[in-house]
């Protein structure tokens, strides 16, 4: 079944309002247009509306959890906040939440997001991190200058996911919907 734009279905599939909100609305704090993108689903062959409508809930709610997750600053404490499990991680500047600087998940880092957030992207100079990629992209004039704007401007929200399967569909449905300016 098809849906069409602006059209909402409640979980019978019958047209009209959608009783059950996106997670995403109250962490945005802002109204998502068409009621849950749940509600929005068409599916693949062999698989059922409510197969995709549970999975499209249950990755909206991690990445709800993502996003209401302690903020944790770049100062003196930001190591020993981050934890040694595998995870999401997402970061930003406080004073436009609504934007994502960077966003990525941990692979087979040793020590989970601590090392991917801390070791790699504020202290680390490997291409593809963050301060290269600030750098890169004009916002600070060399590698040095990075680790005082980070640590200045920005934050980041972690969620530890132990599994690497779902930590992979997650990441690709957390950059999907947070679009950060940049990513791997």
């Amino acid at each position: 079944m098809r849906i069409a734009a602006g059209e909402q279905r409640d979980a019978a599939g019958e047209a009209g309002a959608s009783a059950e909100a996106s997670p995403l609305i109250s962490v945005f704090g802002r109204p998502w247009k068409g009621g849950a993108m749940s509600d929005r689903i068409v599916p693949a062959v062999g698989e059922t509306r409510g197969d995709l409508a549970e999975r499209l809930r249950v990755l909206e709610s991690q990445l709800a959890g993502l996003l209401g997750s302690p903020v944790i600053r770049f100062d003196e404490q930001c190591r020993s906040a981050l934890p040694e499990v595998h995870g999401i991680y997402r970061i930003f500047d406080p004073s436009k939440p609504y934007e994502t600087v960077r966003a990525g998940r941990t692979k087979t880092a040793a020590a989970g997001l601590r090392q991917r957030v801390y070791q790699n992207h504020l202290m680390g100079d490997q291409a593809g991190n963050l301060r290269r990629q600030l750098v890169a992209g004009g916002v600070c004039t060399d590698l040095e200058a990075t680790k005082r704007y980070v640590r200045a401007n920005l934050a980041v929200q972690v969620l530890a996911v132990e599994d690497a399967e779902d930590r992979a569909w997650l990441e690709h449905f957390m950059l999907g919907v947070l679009r950060p300016r940049y990513c791997d």
